[in-house]
């Protein structure tokens, strides 16, 4: 039974927390949302991607979009092209099936650097999965989105889409020389820090893994 009382709508909208809901959704959803658009333009081929992007409720596309508006900042005043921005999301962070990682490196007119990223993040997600694959058992999907660590409007996205089998997962713990990659690349050599935000909150917390 739901009972529904005279000016409960208007408590919502004066509500503190609730007010702090929407200023947050407004700050940082518009930030997911470019990035869903983003992905469409780039044409059918990349469907399975922003239908990845789009399946979040409001809450996680604030969190997603936090993380992704303040590595863009980041890009946007960086000017040394060598510096790599790395962030890792769990979506939902509870029980999560989906990781996101953001990779900011090198310039729009770097020969090469495109393909370079792509296998970055190719190697970053093995790498990910050789660490934590047991620590996050639920997760299904990892999706890799890149751009340039020196940031222009001109700046392009590439995209990945990597289904979690048991198989990838029981041949990259065969694999050798995944920690001493890792090493060499500076991949996941500290603490993993992932993001969370609360609904009725303007706290975003770090956690560690």
């Amino acid at each position: 039974m739901v009972a529904i009382t005279e000016g409960i709508y208007d408590g919502l909208i004066a509500d503190k927390q609730y007010q702090t809901k929407k200023k947050e959704d407004a700050k940082y959803g518009p930030t997911w949302e470019n990035l869903i658009l983003t992905c469409l333009s780039l044409g059918d081929h990349y469907k399975l991607i922003s239908d990845e992007f789009v399946d979040h409720n409001s809450l996680e596309r604030r969190m997603l979009g936090r993380a992704l508006q303040e590595f863009l900042t980041h890009a946007v005043h960086n000017t040394h092209p060598t510096m790599r921005f790395t962030h890792y999301s769990l979506a939902p962070v509870d029980n999560p099936d989906k990781l996101y990682i953001f990779l900011f490196h090198g310039a729009v007119d770097e020969p090469g650097i495109r393909e370079a990223r792509k296998k970055s993040l190719q190697i970053i997600a093995t790498i990910f999965l050789s660490k934590y694959a047991d620590q996050y058992p639920s997760l299904k999907k990892i999706i890799g989105i890149a751009t340039d660590s020196v940031f222009t409007p001109t700046s392009p996205f590439d995209f990945m889409y990597a289904e979690v089998t048991p198989e990838w997962v029981a041949n990259i713990k065969k694999s050798d020389g995944l920690e001493e990659t890792a090493k060499q690349l500076n991949i996941l050599q500290g603490k993993l820090r992932l993001m969370s935000a609360y609904e009725y909150s303007e706290s975003v917390d770090d956690l560690e893994a």
